[in-house]
């Protein structure tokens, strides 16, 4: 029989070199494959952020926001290898006067990422255009991020 497939595409892979695109792939939404499938959470991101130098805090978090989908798609590629994993992430990064992410080192002892893990989040945060620096300069940030999951119920 002649069959029919609905995607929008909408890739969140700006260079993470997997795509992350959404399409209807029915009930399961293609986590079927998974014995006991988690649905990754992202949370955090707010209050706890530490930042030396001049920048719009209001608006670096805002865009942190926005990349929200490319930092759950690299938690979601872990827990396919580790399907227990969460806990807090330490993400210290430098904004340089280009508004460009220079120097990124993420702590992720209590929650133990891959060396891949690690290496999408930092590219997630290259990627991310900042406004640059009021009066030049560098801005340092320490930001945590929580990762968690919830079991999908099958």
């Amino acid at each position: 029989g002649q069959g029919s497939g609905i995607g929008d595409g909408n890739g969140f892979g700006k260079g993470i070199g997997a795509g992350y695109g959404t399409g209807n792939k029915g009930p399961m939404h293609g986590l079927s494959h998974l014995a006991k499938a988690q649905i990754p959470q992202v949370l955090a991101f707010e209050k706890k952020i530490v930042i030396e130098g001049k920048i719009d805090i209001e608006l670096l978090r805002k865009l942190l926001r926005e990349h929200l989908p490319q930092f759950k798609h690299c938690y979601q590629q872990e827990l396919e290898k580790k399907e227990t994993l969460k806990g807090v992430v330490d993400l210290f990064f430098t904004i340089n006067q280009e508004g460009q992410v220079s120097k990124v080192n993420i702590d992720a002892k209590e929650a133990s990422f891959s060396d891949h893990g690690i290496s999408c989040m930092t590219t997630v945060l290259k990627i991310i255009n900042f406004p640059k620096p009021k009066g030049g300069g560098m801005v340092h940030v320490r930001q945590p991020l929580n990762f968690s999951y919830e079991n999908a119920k099958i």
